[in-house]
């Protein structure tokens, strides 16, 4: 609540990932006039268990409202749990994409309105977040380096 004191009261949307998404936090931002829309852990304290329970096919979406807050599970290629305090319903989205069937036809991708107004409000962090997980070499460089400033560090002390 600290981090985004300045921007409350004003009317903004906020796009948060499952690190810092929780209900509760998202009922105080919207009692604070600022909507919220982001990911969300499906084992996170205060989530409905009855969501987490369910089981689902591919394009399938179940939610839950309550107190202006919209709980939502959608499967993709894997279930996709978001949290949203700018949308009311899982109103399904064209994205403009095909798909190609297994038998060869064409069908056309929809997905929920809040996880593609998230996909454009996060502009991106995530997949480079995905992509950066995959060169662990910029850590490992980082850990040496500074092993080798302490080492130049006391040689010249």
């Amino acid at each position: 609540m600290e981090m985004v004191q300045p921007l409350l009261e004003k009317g903004y949307t906020l796009y948060l990932d499952n690190w810092y998404t929780s209900p509760i936090l998202y009922l105080n931002l919207m009692k604070n006039d600022t909507n919220v829309i982001g990911t969300v852990r499906k084992k996170r304290k205060n989530m409905p268990k009855k969501l987490a329970a369910m089981a689902f096919k591919k394009g399938e979406v179940h939610t839950l409202f309550s107190r202006s807050l919209l709980a939502l599970r959608w499967r993709d290629k894997k279930d996709v749990d978001m949290l949203s305090t700018k949308h009311s319903n899982a109103s399904m989205k064209e994205t403009g994409k095909k798909r190609r069937r297994k038998d060869g036809s064409e069908e056309s991708v929809s997905k929920p309105a809040c996880v593609i107004d998230y996909n454009r409000g996060m502009g991106g962090v995530d997949k480079q977040d995905q992509q950066l997980a995959c060169f662990p070499v910029m850590r490992k460089f980082m850990k040496e380096y500074k092993i080798f400033f302490l080492h130049v560090r006391h040689c010249f002390v």
